[in-house]
């Protein structure tokens, strides 16, 4: 006779849960628990499921090429990119071959930034100083995906607001126009989705006929 590990509660009586081994035959007879079995394997997989779906993480890539470094932050002219992505937490970011260049202006490669929902700045050529006016400046590369937690502390939440990228100079040497272009490169973020407040209703319904039903 085949042998099964099953948890069984002990009753209202009973605050623990206890293991008991017992053969499989002798509760096969028990409609109560064959009910209460099929019960618990069924809140098990949706529970399973909505935690599953809770949240999850993926990225974004975005190429550089072709966008410009214009006036100072939140300049009208500025380029901003903007990608509405639902609920999400941002939790690291990378990039990669990352140039640029000025094209004889009189910037510096140090100066072309770009700011994250307000939230953080990355500046792709941190060296690139005096020496470097005009430019071309590149290729800058993080080497992988910096945590954000790690970076900053803590992971960035948007709120549902969109994901929205300013690219900046932080010295303007030529006000209401272009003062540096990126030329190559792509920038990718990591993130992950807010559960719906559906996939935590479904998860509270779980536990709660888990408990009914004990």
């Amino acid at each position: 006779m085949s042998v099964y590990q099953v948890r069984i509660s002990c009753g209202p009586t009973h605050t623990a849960a206890h293991d008991w081994v017992l053969p499989l035959a002798s509760l096969m007879g028990d409609n109560n628990f064959l009910e209460e079995f099929e019960m618990n394997k069924s809140i098990s997989l949706l529970a399973a499921t909505a935690a599953s779906s809770l949240a999850y993480g993926d990225v974004i890539e975005i190429d550089l090429a072709g966008v410009n470094s214009n006036d100072s932050l939140g300049a009208a002219i500025n380029d901003v990119l903007s990608y509405d992505l639902g609920d999400i937490v941002l939790t690291g970011i990378g990039w990669d071959n990352v140039q640029a260049d000025g094209f004889g202006s009189p910037s510096w490669g140090n100066e072309m930034n770009m700011d994250v929902n307000g939230a953080f700045n990355i500046g792709f050529f941190p060296s690139e100083g005096s020496g470097s006016a005009g430019g071309p400046w590149g290729p800058a590369s993080s080497d992988g995906i910096i945590s954000l937690a790690d970076a900053l502390g803590a992971d960035v939440a948007l709120n549902g607001d969109a994901l929205r990228l300013e690219f900046f100079e932080s010295y303007d040497d030529a006000s209401g126009a272009t003062d540096a272009s990126y030329t190559s490169g792509t920038v990718t973020i990591e993130y992950s989705v807010v559960p719906a407040p559906g996939a935590l209703a479904l998860l509270g319904l779980a536990g709660m006929g888990r408990r009914r039903r004990s």
